[in-house]
């Protein structure tokens, strides 16, 4: 089965094709750890990121790795972080 093979380091965007808990929605994850489990799947531990480009909290996400997707976080610098002085 095709997919993404997740390294530490990487951003993920995780929706709906890659775990029915997200097809509402999707999060965009950095992942610290992956470990693949049946074929064709993974448990990902990582953060969460926030529209900020920040983390907000850690997650452990089991998903299909076809469907993974690549992502990019654009880190703000923090003197244009809104309120930074």
């Amino acid at each position: 089965m095709a997919g993404l093979d997740p390294k530490p380091g990487d951003a993920l965007l995780i929706g709906g094709a890659a775990n029915p808990e997200f097809r509402n929605g999707q999060i965009l994850l950095r992942v610290i750890r992956a470990e693949a489990t049946q074929l064709g799947r993974v448990w990902l531990y990582g953060y969460e990121i926030n529209t900020r480009g920040t983390a907000s909290r850690k997650r452990q996400v089991h998903a299909f790795r076809a469907g993974l997707r690549r992502a990019e976080i654009r880190m703000l610098r923090p003197e244009l972080r809104k309120g930074h002085k």
